[in-house]
């Protein structure tokens, strides 16, 4: 999960919230149903900047997660980055390959449960406000489509975020 609570790896203050950036954090339940306290991530999954919405698909074994940049109070963008769990450690995030302009932010990753369908919120051109939920298909390994729209019964002029994919293939999201 992600959080700004204290203890993260960055003390930079987001100007959005007023709040510490946002770091993935995990927490393990034992037997009896109990979570352990929680714990920061190392990098590479967490860096100075911002991270923010993430998914692990069903094995465990692959993270999407967004990941913001800044450099000296500049605001770099976030993008979806990918990252393979081998045996206990996450490994290096890579940014995730769509067709897509460079400035253009994206993030919040939500994937299907065969992992071929990518929804996603970002501000690509083309759509009908500030943040648009978008999808995009798999095409090969590490290849996806153009993304796609999810047009108007969807998106409105304000802001779409945080998507999730429920098992029975409900789409759920924030709108503003």
């Amino acid at each position: 999960f992600t959080s700004s609570r204290n203890g993260g790896l960055s003390d930079k203050i987001d100007g959005r919230t007023g709040e510490a950036f946002s770091d993935v954090w995990y927490s393990r339940i034992d037997k009896k149903g109990s979570w352990s306290r929680p714990s920061v991530m190392p990098e590479p999954i967490n860096t100075e900047g911002n991270e923010g919405p993430l998914h692990v698909n069903m094995r465990g074994t692959v993270m999407y997660l967004t990941q913001c940049k800044v450099e000296k109070k500049k605001n770099l963008g976030c993008g979806i980055c990918v990252s393979e769990r081998k045996g206990k450690t996450w490994g290096p995030t890579q940014i995730l390959q769509l067709d897509v302009d460079d400035n253009t932010n994206l993030g919040h990753p939500a994937l299907s449960d065969d992992e071929k369908t990518l929804f996603f919120s970002s501000d690509l051109p083309g759509g009908y406000g500030g943040k648009d939920l978008w999808v995009s298909v798999k095409e090969k390994r590490n290849l996806w489509s153009t993304p796609i729209n999810l047009g108007p019964l969807v998106n409105t002029p304000g802001d779409e975020m945080f998507p999730f994919i429920a098992s029975d293939g409900n789409l759920y999201f924030a709108s503003d």
